[in-house]
């Protein structure tokens, strides 16, 4: 199991900024290539790593807030090969798919009726996909369809989970308990929390909680950014024990039966990603289970 980054900003003003990019992530499962919240450039940023979009089997669109679902039509249109077949699975939300008078929809039924099937889901739900379970997680967001997940394979060692945009409450910790890798959707840095969303303190209980192999920080708004992610990374890990990384454009993760490790891939166009310096680099780091 694989997951790529396309990005790691979110919120309005770092969306509106592009001070980090804001393409959400793929994961790869055996056949199976998984889009999740593509938000703005994550078809750019797709042609940027060499990656080709025709290859996702399936979209997962967690809640209606453009940060998430902007190219998710492109992606749709790119699945099924420009709207020439009824191809992959489109897994989203009541908000996004069908709108519920005040947001949504997000995606057009003109999109929604070329994928071969459309799913929507509540906390707690689950879909067999391709050999694997995704089991949809409650989140507590301002989109009160906003799902998070835990996606499951056939062998026990190969369970991620994904937060999306939820605040803290107190069995956040169960719907991802048992995670190798814990995807945070961590906004701002320390304890300056605001509704809705998790700060840095809060994705420290998570990690303590859980304890996963690894815990990754993405979706960050422009205090994260400023504060710099490196560092409340750096104190999450301090604290738990837990392998903490900031998630950045082109950052791979790989979950193998005895370890979980990281690396950075470089792109077409570097020059246009943001890799903290000027040169990019490759690191590889593994965590033994």
């Amino acid at each position: 199991m694989e997951v790529l980054f396309l990005g790691s900003g979110g919120g309005r003003f770092a969306t509106i900024t592009q001070r980090k990019r804001t393409g959400g992530f793929r994961i790869t499962f055996n056949k199976e290539i998984m889009q999740v919240d593509p938000g703005p450039g994550a078809i750019l940023t797709s042609s940027e790593l060499g990656l080709d979009p025709r290859r996702v089997t399936s979209l997962f669109v967690t809640h209606c807030h453009p940060d998430h679902y902007t190219d998710a039509e492109v992606v749709i249109e790119a699945m099924t090969y420009g709207m020439t077949r009824r191809r992959g699975v489109l897994l989203s939300v009541k908000s996004v798919l069908e709108g519920d008078g005040r947001i949504g929809p997000a995606i057009s039924k003109y999109h929604r009726e070329r994928v071969k099937e459309s799913v929507m889901m509540e906390a707690g739900e689950e879909f067999s996909l391709g050999g694997y379970s995704v089991r949809a997680t409650e989140a507590k967001h301002s989109d009160p369809y906003t799902v998070g997940f835990q996606l499951r394979g056939n062998k026990d060692w190969e369970i991620l989970s994904y937060t999306s945009d939820t605040e803290y409450y107190r069995e956040l910790e169960r719907e991802h308990s048992g995670a190798r890798v814990l995807i945070a959707n961590v906004t701002r840095p320390g304890k300056d929390r605001i509704r809705w969303h998790l700060c840095t303190e809060d994705a420290l209980r998570l990690a303590d909680e859980i304890g996963p192999e690894l815990m990754v920080v993405t979706h960050m708004g422009l205090k994260m950014i400023q504060k710099g992610p490196e560092s409340e990374c750096q104190r999450i890990e301090e604290e738990t024990g837990v392998r903490t990384v900031p998630a950045d454009t082109g950052l791979r993760v790989i979950i193998d039966k005895d370890s979980v490790s990281f690396k950075k891939m470089l792109p077409r166009q570097s020059s246009l990603l943001e890799f903290g310096g000027a040169n990019p680099w490759i690191k590889n780091t593994t965590t033994k289970k």
